[in-house]
This record gives structure tokens, C-alpha cells and sequence, in this order.
């Protein structure tokens, strides 16, 4: 389901509030959201960064966005979560 919204908060050159989805960027992911196409590319974000386990069972801190899931291990590596084929594989197509 959707994720709580943050209060609204000023955005500066190291966070940064979308009013359209309500939730904010910050830090390493929004230097490379902003660096690798930003909203054009990836749209809005949908909630907040956070602990994550890939389902190959990576731990990374990700951020879901319109239209990717951006993780970062921690290397500093940053992946693209490959969205459709996880949404095939869950319902056994792949």
C-alpha cells in the first residue's frame, strides 16, 4: 500500500521535498537521482530511503521511485532494482 507522507520541509542542495507524492530525498540518492535524470528519468519518490533486502538477498538502502528503485549497497554501488521482472517472478512467470 502507499507509503505515510513527511511533513513538508525546505528543500536544499541535500534534501529535497516532492509535494506531488509528499516524501522528500536525501543524501547519496538524491545526488545520483538528480546526477542520472532525476524526476524526468525515475519520477517522484513514493516513500522515504530505508533498509532493504533485495529478493537475491543483497541488504541495501533503497528508495522507491515512479518508476524504479533505486539501492545503494554498502560499497556506495548503486543499482537499479529491476521492478517488472521481480513483479513476474512473484507471480511465477519468469
Amino acid at each position: 500500500g502507499p507509503y505515510p507522507k513527511v511533513a513538508a520541509f525546505e528543500s536544499t542542495i541535500k534534501k529535497r521535498y516532492v509535494a506531488k507524492t509528499g516524501h522528500g530525498i536525501a543524501g547519496g540518492i538524491l545526488q545520483w537521482y538528480a546526477a542520472n535524470g532525476d524526476q524526468g528519468m525515475f519520477g517522484a519518490p513514493l516513500n522515504e530511503e530505508g533498509p532493504y533486502t533485495t529478493p537475491d538477498g543483497r541488504k541495501v538502502t533503497a528508495q522507491l521511485f515512479e518508476r524504479a528503485r533505486i539501492e545503494f549497497d554498502e560499497s556506495g554501488n548503486v543499482t537499479l532494482a529491476r521492478l517488472g521482472a521481480e513483479w513476474l517472478g512473484q507471480r511465477g512467470w519468469t
